[in-house]
């Protein structure tokens, strides 16, 4: 369940309060969005893998923190691209790996059912992103450009329009 940051007020029609509910549910994901995005970038959480597992934990909407998770990972993929001649896809790589042992060390301690959940789901999305790029490494995709990379499908924060966008190839959702 994701709360809303401010009460809903239940008046006029049911067709019109079930529209309400729809926006509100938008804005809410996009209040808790924005706020994980923020928070994670301003403690620099992705180059820190326990603190990572502990934001996925913490996070108020499962559905927020992968969305920055699947951001950090596009970031992290894209950075390796720019340093291709010193390695950086295969570093790139190895840093995913470990990120993912670092939430696959976290199911190890004693978790409630819910955040277990969370922890799951970015595991499950972590091992395919890191599959993804060992794919990259074995092809020897050096540009964000290759098709290899831009057949798939990448969330970014866009701060112009502050809100996520995600892409492939040359279509923005």
């Amino acid at each position: 369940f994701v709360p809303f940051p401010e009460p809903l007020p239940l008046t006029g029609k049911v067709e019109s309060y079930l529209d309400k509910c729809i926006d509100w549910f938008r804005k809410a994901l996009k209040f808790f969005a924005k706020k994980d995005i923020g928070e994670y970038y301003e403690r620099k959480i992705g180059a820190d893998g326990v603190l990572r597992g502990k934001f996925i934990a913490d996070s108020t909407a499962a559905q927020c923190a992968l969305l920055v998770q699947l951001v950090s990972w596009v970031l992290l993929v894209e950075q390796g691209f720019d340093k291709f001649e010193t390695n950086g896809v295969h570093d790139a790589w190895q840093e995913q790996a470990e990120l993912l042992l670092k939430l696959i060390e976290l199911t190890m301690t004693n978790l409630d059912k819910p955040t277990r959940q969370k922890v799951m789901c970015a595991i499950t999305l972590d091992a395919h992103n890191r599959d993804v790029q060992e794919r990259l490494v074995l092809e020897k995709v050096d540009s964000k450009d290759a098709f290899q990379w831009q057949s798939m499908l990448k969330c970014y924060w866009r701060e112009e329009k502050d809100d996520a966008s995600m892409e492939i190839c040359d279509a923005i959702m």
